[in-house]
């Protein structure tokens, strides 16, 4: 799954075992080669690989104010995270294990 969001700036891929790619794209046309920008480089390096996650991404999510990615499973119940960008920090204090999130799913 590749989100391709937030004006250009973030190029996040969640692969099917559950890790999550966050590259940072730049936000004009020159410069050295970027992930995706049309001048990639041969082994382009993420920003961050999340491993938070032990099943197949199924949503991913940024916010309006591309400060927060959420990115979850919908093969596990409660198997979601929150991503704070740009440093690509993950919040530890939720959810937490008392909170019941159920089955991950978009809507609209």
């Amino acid at each position: 799954m590749v989100l391709k969001n937030g004006g250009a700036r973030w190029i996040t891929i969640g692969s099917q075992s559950g890790i999550i790619s966050v590259y940072n794209r730049p936000r004009s046309s020159g410069g050295s080669g970027h992930v995706l920008t049309g001048r990639t480089k041969e082994n382009p390096k993420p920003v961050r690989a999340l491993e938070q996650l032990t099943t197949a991404i199924g949503v991913i999510k940024l916010s309006p104010d591309l400060q927060v990615l959420t990115v979850a499973s919908k093969g596990k119940q409660d198997s979601l995270r929150m991503v704070h960008l740009p440093g690509c920090a993950v919040y530890q204090n939720w959810p937490t294990s008392g909170t019941t999130l159920g089955r991950a799913k978009v809507i609209g």
